[in-house]
């Protein structure tokens, strides 16, 4: 059936980006500040300048690189039935990551995030049938140590949903302490096949890779961890102000970490993320919804698909710090366009404000906008039963449909979306407040948490998991209020 999809670049275009891209790796390079980085890319014949740490590419090792990249990648879940298979088919979708507030649902409040905050994600990530993958999307600051919040989020969201873990790791010394996680959580895994869990790994814009953040990722590339190369340039602050120059600079940094990770293990599956923002010049805010921004992520999903290489976008991204018509705007408009790109994964659903802020009542909202989504993907089926030439004969001039069969079985079939929370209020509902979507929205979290239960992890895990946990804070001079629970 006739899809609608959406595409921004010539051949041509993708040319020019593309030879632009191997210029500023060769020419310009990216700094690394990991002595251990800069070792393997010099041994793999890059030019490295230690002093200034900055290595430079010879576009042979780019190809090289571009072409070890698979175009399947498969993100295992712990509960059967919920495995991302990334192949071009479909777009998954996943939870926003990782906001550094959220809005507490009962209070109204703006608040610093919690353990438990990080756990009601999670749940309901795992009962919302349009979310697919969780993802860190709070850092629970509030009562956990810094030095312990990544292990303590994948604890915590392990033991709260059976679907994709995706969360980020940050700590070269984290990482086995994870695969452990990982491993009781899923005894019977082969964590190099089925992998459970993928991580975020965020180069620094502009061209910078961070010394403990490129080093966890080498560490979990050596044990084929998926990894989300994620890079978050500012047009116009820490990436050029031109849309085209944003999208060069982008595609630089996140295959200059493409290179890195596969020279330490060929067989480490990798996403890249078509996903850039702007700075506001009136405000000097990050702005994430513009119209500029739907356009760098559009032709950066087309340059990742160039590659052959699965990938990520953002989707329900908005600047809007409430949840009203600037932030509906916002958040369906960038979802539209990563969604008709045909991304492999949009991540970025329940997030306000720039993802700064989480809302559980958006994630809900935005879950059933997904269903908007997946409607228009669905296109029009153009068949005999379809078309309706002889229904149309049947009911002629000045008739009607509503009695007709081929009504309800069109009805019955979906060809028609019925929203439950954006319903379509007549004037006296609007006036008099009733069926207010985000209304409704909190609502249905209320219930969802309250009914819901994860699958639980096997017997002795979530104890081993906790004892784990304590270990390490231990080790580390730390403590924690509270458990992974």
């Amino acid at each position: 059936m006739p899809s609608p999809a959406l595409t921004l670049l010539t051949e041509a275009d993708r040319e020019h980006l593309h030879e632009a891209t191997l210029k500023v790796l060769a020419e310009t390079g990216a700094r690394f500040d990991s002595p251990v980085a800069r070792a393997t890319l010099k041994d793999a014949g890059c030019l490295v300048d230690d002093e200034a740490a900055i290595v430079r590419f010879p576009p042979d090792l780019v190809r090289w690189a571009l072409s070890a990249v698979s175009r399947k990648v498969v993100l295992a879940s712990r509960e059967p039935g919920h495995d991302l298979v990334l192949d071009g088919s479909r777009t998954h979708t996943s939870s926003t990551g990782i906001c550094p507030y959220v809005l507490d649902i009962r209070t109204g409040e703006q608040r610093e995030p919690e353990l438990e905050d990080l756990a009601q994600i999670a749940r309901l990530v795992d009962v919302l049938p349009e979310v697919d993958a969780c993802t860190f999307s709070v850092s629970p600051t509030r009562d956990v140590p810094s030095e312990l919040t990544d292990l303590a989020s994948l604890a915590c969201v392990l033991n709260n949903t059976g679907k994709h873990v995706h969360g980020q790791l940050v700590r070269p010394e984290d990482v086995p302490v994870a695969l452990e996680m990982l491993r009781l959580a899923a005894p019977e895994a082969d964590l190099t096949v089925t992998a459970i869990f993928s991580s975020l790994y965020c180069p620094m814009s502009p061209l910078v890779h961070g010394k403990a953040e490129v080093e966890a990722a080498m560490a979990m590339a050596a044990e084929a961890v998926p990894i989300d190369i994620f890079s978050l340039p500012l047009a116009g602050g820490t990436a050029p102000m031109t849309l085209a120059g944003t999208i060069v600079q982008t595609l630089a940094e996140e295959i200059s970490a493409v290179i890195l990770l596969k020279l330490v293990n060929e067989e480490c599956p990798l996403v890249l993320t078509g996903n850039a923002g702007a700075l506001d010049m009136s405000s000097s805010r990050y702005v994430s919804a513009t119209p500029e921004a739907c356009l760098m992520d559009l032709g950066l999903l087309e340059m990742i698909k160039y590659y052959g290489a699965p990938s990520q976008s953002i989707g329900f991204s908005n600047d809007s710090f409430d949840i009203g018509f600037l932030c509906g705007l916002e958040s369906m408009s960038i979802a539209t366009f990563t969604w008709l790109a045909k991304a492999d994964v949009m991540t970025g659903l329940g997030n306000i404000g720039g993802a700064e802020v989480f809302s559980l009542a958006k994630l809900a909202l935005d879950a059933e906008a997904v269903q908007y989504l997946a409607r228009l993907h669905r296109g029009v089926d153009i068949d005999e039963e379809h078309v309706g030439v002889d229904v149309i004969h049947k009911v002629g001039p000045c008739g009607h449909y509503l009695k007709e069969k081929q009504t309800l079985r069109a009805m019955r079939a979906g060809e028609q979306w019925v929203p439950s929370l954006f319903r379509r209020r007549s004037r006296e509902q609007v006036r008099d407040g009733s069926s207010d979507a985000l209304a409704l929205a909190e609502q249905r979290v209320e219930k969802l948490l309250a009914q819901h239960s994860p699958p639980p992890l096997p017997p002795g895990a979530l104890e081993a998991i906790d004892q784990l946990l304590a270990d390490v804070g231990r080790e580390r001079g730390l403590s924690m209020d509270r458990s992974a629970r």
